[in-house]
């Protein structure tokens, strides 16, 4: 099927991801790209678009309300439009301070206009691998609730939101995207440089845990690249781990070395690591040492399914690259003078 008379709804905006995705699906000439967006990130999301210089419309609605918060005739006309929507709301969006129903609103009505929609080809859904909670072991793609626990509300909110998803799994084709902490410069993401400056401020802890990145530009070009492949109609779920993962202990103790080298004479480094916390999570109230220690994962992530679609879209495999991790550190660390 072309993209002629496509549609593709995009929530989150804007918010890094969803913009980097509007962005690169509206570079075709084809395919329409609509942003649900909220009214106090109307100027916002106006900014981005202009500097995206993409034709993406905007719908001023909330993704946290029923019917997005539109009229009931405009959601009978996004019904009418719509051939894939991409619930693309980052992951720090759902705070320990969140009602447990809120986290679960955005699903229901993704899935009211995904059921209403008359040409509908898919549903993206983004989730994160905290899902897996304190599990240890084997968390393959099908996996979700295994009896883990978990420290923070946050998590257990995304379990909730993605089990909403996967009561539909058979009936509506639904691919759900489970990435670890999305690296990159943007709202509600973890630029490195700021990583850098925390964890040389963190305490060293026991455990064989991993801090698991994913990579903003690797998450873009995956979701990008669902848009072009059939759908599964039995619902699939990946797990988007960049190429640099590795163990925790190591990612930390490399940062940590090269932070204290390169780190600018007179730089207050515990300041600096208290301002990273705070960009990284505006609610975070938390010491660096338990900041990580609530990011570090002791499952081990399958991913079959994953693999054969990174494949079938040239996109790297979830293998150990430590070189790409340490120039990515080393081109972050040189914007740390700047850090204020």
């Amino acid at each position: 099927m072309s993209d002629a008379g496509k549609t593709a709804l995009i929530l989150g905006f804007p918010a890094e991801p969803a913009c980097r995705v509007a962005s690169e699906l509206a570079s075709g000439n084809e395919l329409s790209v609509e942003v649900v967006v909220r009214p106090s990130d109307l100027p916002r999301a106006k900014e981005q678009i202009r500097r995206a210089g993409a034709n993406i419309e905007i719908i001023e609605g909330d993704w946290n309300h029923i019917d997005f918060g539109l009229s009931g005739e405009r959601f009978r006309r996004l019904s009418e439009q719509v051939s894939s929507i991409y619930s693309l709301v980052p992951p720090c969006s759902y705070t320990d301070g969140d009602d447990l129903a809120s986290a679960k609103t955005t699903g229901r009505e993704v899935l009211e206009l995904a059921l209403a929609a008359k040409n509908l080809g898919q549903v993206v859904v983004l989730s994160h691998l905290d899902v897996a909670g304190n599990h240890r072991g084997a968390f393959r793609e099908v996996d979700l609730a295994v009896g883990q626990r978990f420290d923070g509300g946050s998590a257990k909110m995304r379990l909730a939101a993605e089990r909403v998803y996967r009561r539909r799994f058979g009936e509506i084709p639904i691919t759900v995207i489970r990435s670890g902490w999305i690296v990159g410069e943007g709202e509600n993401l973890c630029p490195l440089v700021h990583l850098c400056l925390a964890a040389a401020d963190s305490s060293p802890w026991e455990g064989n845990g991993r801090l698991i990145l994913t990579d903003l530009d690797y998450l873009v070009d995956a979701v990008v690249g669902l848009e072009n492949i059939d759908p599964d109609p039995g619902g699939r779920t990946l797990h988007l781990i960049s190429p640099f993962r590795g163990n925790t202990e190591e990612i930390v103790n490399e940062i940590s070395v090269l932070a204290r080298e390169q780190v600018p004479a007179g730089f207050d480094l515990a300041a600096g690591a208290r301002r990273a916390l705070s960009r990284m999570d505006k609610t975070c109230r938390w010491s660096t040492g338990t900041f990580f220690k609530r990011r570090m994962s002791a499952a081990q992530f399958e991913t079959t399914w994953t693999e054969d679609f990174l494949q079938s879209r040239g996109l790297p495999l979830p293998v150990e690259e430590p070189s790409k991790l340490e120039q990515m550190v080393a081109l972050a660390l040189e914007e740390i003078v700047g850090f204020r």
